[in-house]
């Protein structure tokens, strides 16, 4: 043979090496589904440890045995901070970067900034991957008011409730508004399932297309308002319509259960083999819905732990050592990066020049036993602008520091006061306390000025 004839069949063998490889990788590439609950703080999550963020175990927690199980099968992660509200959480989750560099620092409604089609989503980075991902975005959206945003801003597909103000509090669970691609129509069935049977429709596609899927799915639940589930969705019994000046505890916890019921008939058309699973709450649970020992004042729309603090678990494919909690600090924006690397999609190769990235892949502790490395978490809630009524707050292992407009500075010790109740700064503080109150403060502050 020839040496020219040879290199030829040796390039030819190549090409089909190579073609073959890229079939098996393809075959072998992960399922991305994250699932987001609504007003879903640590307190609700009965699968979580007392020594693990819970300060105890709330008797009145709703059974979850869906989720009780999936955590067995993953990973739980100690303290992720998250933002105070839904549609700031949700930015960050979706494009890695905080709030103060996406504008959205409270829940949108008229008047107020929405995700900017600027912004890099999570489903963009897919797309412009090349993988041949299917994306679909199921649910509770809030982070626009425009028909066709999520399609136009990655997702292949959207299924779910925008409303007036961007798909934020549907106003009767049994008498919605869905939108598909920017059809709207009337759906009389209950929000949750139909959130579910749309996301297992989407599964159903990918698998008979052949293809791996990235699966957004944001349930309105337990968010209010108090709509009684079917009854074969919970154990509270057949309860009779709320109204103001009842007692809101059991139709909460049955909208708790009946979204970790619906969970169970999802996971069921999952294969955790080939699919990671990414369960996490929007913020802390809402002041109303809050049981002892916790601060009602310090749920949902504060800077407090309770309102920004949510659960993060992680199960499925990929995961070592499943049925243990990472100790570390995890940020909201992570998630982004981590998803990607999940999927094999390396962030330095994929996010655009310049942009100014805020999220820290916490892949070693979902693939290892690695504890996040991240030294810090910041948190924050505005107005219309970031400088507009804002509260801040920045903690590390052990302190947290939070700042309100105005410039007044606070400091807790999170180990010895985890209810944030001993405001150091309120009294005179020894020589370790005012170097940490220092430290997070001068790190807040440059944080802040990068924007």
């Amino acid at each position: 043979m020839s040496s020219s004839r040879f290199v030829s069949v040796i390039a030819a063998l190549s090409i089909l090496m190579g073609i073959a490889g890229a079939h098996t990788a393809h075959a072998a590439q992960r399922n991305i589904l994250v699932i987001i609950a609504d007003d879903y703080g640590i307190d609700q999550a009965p699968y979580y440890p007392t020594s693990a963020g819970r300060l105890n175990t709330n008797p009145l927690a709703p059974p979850q045995p869906n989720l009780t199980a999936l955590a067995k099968k993953g990973v739980l992660f100690k303290s992720t901070t998250a933002q105070q509200e839904c549609s700031p959480t949700r930015a960050e989750v979706m494009t890695g970067r905080y709030g103060f560099r996406t504008g959205i620092g409270a829940y949108i409604r008229e008047g107020y900034p929405v995700l900017a089609m600027s912004e890099f989503t999570l489903a963009e980075a897919f797309n412009k991957a090349g993988r041949g991902y299917e994306t679909s975005a199921i649910g509770k959206w809030h982070l626009s008011y425009g028909v066709l945003d999520p399609n136009k801003q990655g997702f292949g597909y959207y299924a779910g409730y925008l409303g007036a103000f961007g798909g934020g509090a549907l106003g009767n669970y049994f008498n919605w508004a869905e939108t598909i691609n920017g059809v709207k129509k009337s759906q009389p069935k209950y929000a949750t399932t139909e959130q579910v049977d749309q996301t297992i429709g989407r599964i159903a596609k990918a698998k008979t297309d052949g293809k791996p899927y990235l699966i957004w799915l944001g349930f309105n639940t337990p968010h209010i308002p108090y709509h009684v589930p079917p009854v074969v969705l919970h154990h509270e019994g057949d309860l009779p319509p709320f109204q103001d000046g009842m007692n809101p505890d059991p139709y909460f916890r049955a909208m708790v259960e009946s979204m970790d019921t619906e969970i169970g008939r999802l996971l069921q058309s999952v294969d955790l083999s080939t699919t990671t699973v990414v369960f996490l709450g929007d913020n802390g649970t809402a002041r109303g819905d809050i049981e002892q020992p916790y601060n009602p004042k310090h749920g949902k729309s504060s800077i407090y732990q309770q309102g920004i603090e949510v659960p993060l678990l992680i199960a499925g494919a990929g995961v070592a050592a499943p049925g243990r909690v990472a100790g570390g600090l995890v940020n909201a924006v992570d998630i982004y990066p981590t998803i990607l690397e999940l999927a094999g999609i390396s962030p330095a190769a994929i996010l655009p020049p310049g942009l100014k990235f805020d999220g820290r892949s916490f892949l070693s502790s979902v693939t290892g036993t690695a504890t996040p490395a991240r030294a810090w978490a910041y948190s924050d809630g505005f107005q219309l602008s970031p400088t507009d009524h804002y509260e801040r707050s920045i903690r590390n292992a052990a302190y947290k520091y939070i700042e309100f407009t105005g410039g007044s500075g606070h400091l807790y010790n999170l180990v010895a006061d985890p209810l944030e109740a001993n405001d150091l700064t309120k009294q005179t503080m020894n020589s370790k306390e005012m170097t940490q109150y220092n430290v997070l403060r001068s790190q807040m502050h440059s944080l802040i000025s990068s924007q």
